[in-house]
């Protein structure tokens, strides 16, 4: 897997725990938009008017926004790998991206036993669980 590839996989996983508050952002932003009030009352034309003078204002709906569809994207495939993941991968990578700020590294995982391999073997089920996650969002040759 390629080193932008990785970086970007590891920002996902570090922005997993957040991802739901996200989803529920973006989902009340699209079902209350708020429009830029006009401060040019009564002068020259309004661009918001079609060729017959009707107002047009297009409304995003949830199903066609591709940031909120991105966002659901991400947490399904991060999910169901997680789930479909063995023990001790789920136990690296719950350690290692979605503690906040008490996230710890593969070595300190290793070197206070709560890792119970080698440092080498830790490293392989983190890239393979990173490639499938890769994988399933599609960026596998990005």
């Amino acid at each position: 897997m390629r080193s932008t590839t990785k970086k970007l996989v590891k920002e996902l996983l570090y922005d997993y725990p957040l991802l739901s508050q996200r989803i529920k952002l973006r989902e009340e932003e699209l079902r209350h938009p708020v429009f830029p009030t006009d401060e040019n009352v009564g002068g020259g034309r309004t661009s918001k008017k079609d060729a017959d003078g009707r107002l047009v204002n297009m409304i995003v709906t949830l199903e066609e926004d591709e940031e909120l569809q991105a966002l659901k994207r991400q947490q399904t495939v991060i999910e169901y790998t997680f789930n479909h993941s063995d023990e001790l991968t789920q136990q690296i990578i719950d350690r290692c991206f979605f503690h906040g700020h008490n996230n710890m590294t593969i070595g300190a995982l290793v070197d206070q036993g709560i890792v119970p391999c080698e440092r080498t073997a830790a490293y392989k089920y983190l890239n393979a669980f990173m490639a499938e996650v890769a994988r399933g969002l599609g960026l596998k040759y990005v």
